[in-house]
């Protein structure tokens, strides 16, 4: 029994590592894409150009939903926030599948990441201590300017009543 046991967790590991791999291989086809679309952009944009169109213009109503670092941290969807995660470090992909199975299920957008604590990122799944902290760091970070945004206009409007 004892061996089975053995036999099965050793599978699941297997498993598991082959899962966070293949989640660390999409991100990074999602990377190839974007410079994909990037460079035929480039191209169309020259093309439009060349024959009298304002590339630019064409372009503005052309969104691509393809990637978070597009979109501003408070407008990302879940999977936005396990592909930003995955990108910050190696030390992160162990966690792949997990994230992107917990973060959907608990419906955690960018909005939500200045609001969570190191007890919420483990029940998300990170679980290493240093990996919780680091993290955090990173979200701190992340939402740094956006925080400072506020704290400014907080003052400029009490400043009006001096």
């Amino acid at each position: 029994l004892n061996a089975r046991m053995s036999d099965v967790l050793n599978e699941n590991k297997r498993l598991k590592k082959m899962v966070d791999e293949h989640q660390i291989t999409a991100v990074q086809q999602r990377i190839h894409l974007q410079d994909a679309i990037e460079a035929e952009k480039n191209r169309f944009e020259s093309q439009l150009n060349e024959n009298g169109f304002d590339a630019t213009q064409q372009w503005q109503s052309y969104e691509l939903d393809i990637d978070y670092s597009k979109k501003h941290y408070l407008e990302w969807n879940s999977l936005d926030v396990v592909d930003w995660i995955l990108s910050l470090s190696v030390s992160f992909a162990k966690y792949a599948s997990m994230l992107r199975k917990n973060l959907p299920k608990q419906n955690i957008k960018g909005k939500h990441l200045s609001k969570l604590d190191k007890i919420e990122w483990r029940a998300l799944g990170i679980l290493d201590e240093d990996d919780g902290i680091s993290l955090i760091d990173h979200v701190k970070a992340l939402t740094k300017q956006e925080r400072n945004q506020w704290m400014n206009n907080a003052e400029r409007y009490a400043d009006n009543f001096d």
